[in-house]
């Protein structure tokens, strides 16, 4: 009977030992599942700070696109001011086209005049007589030229007010072509190093995203063995259970076999009054282990239900961590569908970029082919100021030319007076 009790004893301390191993991965188990848990943490603030990046990105390329645009208007206004300043031109060229006009028109009337000299000439020398007709004459005709030709000096000053006034267009032109130019220029360059900085600060920033979305795929791994392991382990816990549960019950078997063995010894122990005594002695001692042995036995029962119980929770809280983990896998997918959007959307970007600053240095090509014939016809109008610069001192050589004429007919005068 007491091998009995004392070996009903060993089981029970190790049933104790058991459920102080259970209890001890169930605290390892809820352990794992806060670090899993953590890790899924990480990993959705992880995928949050990568979002947030990748809308900054966004948001700088908006910014780059409104500059471009700004630039873009900028540019414009800039071409509607070279418009303004050809129109302008192109009147100025209208009044020179004019002017130029007025100088033939007064060519030809020098030039008749000069015949109308050469005739008088030739009639002084055929009437030498008529002094008092061709006194009149030469009046008429000293008038006329003194009168012609301060005609054409007014209009050899207008002319030449009018070249200097387009001499100092044309620079003014230049300069302005030239500043226009140097912007174009620097806000070329500046653009699209800024685009190329921010190209590369949107890639950068990708390839971050990409880090944070490989280092939270690693962490829903790990959490994934995690609860495999969990499992595993509540898996074992259960079979330990049941091990313990049939254990229970063989002790209870023990039991009431060592009852039973009990009421043969009560039977057979009318032999003698002290081994009846002694027997009644062992009955109650092993009436008190059987109760000792029954009050372990409901405590093993009762930490059997603990058991129990922390393993249904341990279920449910692999149950929650496997839903975690299943959300943790979409919000995954769901990152992995934002990194290939924000990677189609960085190789947009890098083509709206390639294809504006082609579109901007195309841009600046043709307003420099335009400036250039721009310049071209302000030097054709330069030639043609200096043009008009050389008939006005044509005009000048002809005013000289009357002057000797004139000189010349006095002398012929003062010759047919002395004949």
């Amino acid at each position: 009977m007491e091998a009995d009790v004392y070996q009903l004893r060993s089981a029970l301390n190790e049933k104790d030992l058991e459920l102080i191993e259970l209890r001890e991965q169930h605290v390892q188990l809820v352990a794992r599942t806060q670090e899993a848990r953590g890790n899924w943490e990480a990993a959705m603030a992880s995928k949050d700070r990568a979002i947030l990046q990748l809308e900054e990105a966004l948001a700088s390329r908006q910014r780059a696109i409104e500059q471009l645009v700004a630039a873009t208007s900028h540019t414009a206004h800039l071409d509607s001011e070279l418009q303004e300043k050809t129109a302008q031109a192109h009147a100025l060229e209208k009044v020179l086209g004019d002017a130029r006009a007025k100088i033939g028109s007064l060519k030809a009337t020098v030039a008749d005049q000069q015949r109308q000299l050469d005739a008088a000439s030739v009639q002084l020398h055929v009437r030498g007589q008529d002094d008092m007709r061709l006194e009149q004459l030469r009046m008429q005709l000293t008038a006329a030229f003194q009168e012609e030709l301060r005609v054409a000096q007014q209009r050899g000053d207008m002319h030449e007010d009018l070249g200097r006034g387009l001499t100092a267009e044309v620079h003014k032109l230049k300069e302005l072509l030239a500043r226009r130019d140097q912007e174009l220029r620097t806000l070329g360059d500046r653009q699209v190093t800024s685009l190329e900085t921010r190209l590369e600060e949107c890639e950068r920033k990708l390839g971050e995203y990409r880090r944070a979305v490989e280092r939270a795929e690693q962490r829903a791994d790990r959490a994934e063995r995690g609860a495999r392991d969990a499992e595993t382990q509540l898996v074992d816990a259960e079979r330990r259970a049941a091990q313990a549960e049939s254990y229970c019950s063989t002790l209870e078997r023990r039991l009431r076999d060592a009852e039973g063995r009990l009421a043969e010894v009560e039977r057979h122990g009318k032999d003698g009054e002290s081994r009846a005594l002694e027997s009644e002695a062992r009955m109650k001692a092993a009436e008190a282990r059987a109760l000792d042995s029954e009050k372990r036995s409901v405590d093993c029962e009762s930490r059997l239900g603990v058991s129990e119980r922390r393993l249904r929770e341990a279920e449910n809280a692999l149950t929650e961590l496997t839903h975690r983990w299943r959300d943790a896998e979409r919000q995954k997918q769901e990152a992995e569908l934002l990194a290939r959007a924000a990677e189609a959307s960085a190789k947009q970007a890098k083509n709206d970029k390639d294809a504006e600053v082609l579109s901007v240095s195309r841009t600046i090509e043709a307003r420099r082919s335009q400036e250039q014939r721009q310049l071209q016809e302000m030097q054709s109008l330069q030639a043609l100021v200096g043009e008009v610069q050389a008939k006005a001192a044509a005009l000048l050589e002809g005013e000289r030319r009357f002057a000797e004429l004139e000189s010349v007919m006095h002398r012929m005068v003062a010759r047919a007076a002395a004949t």
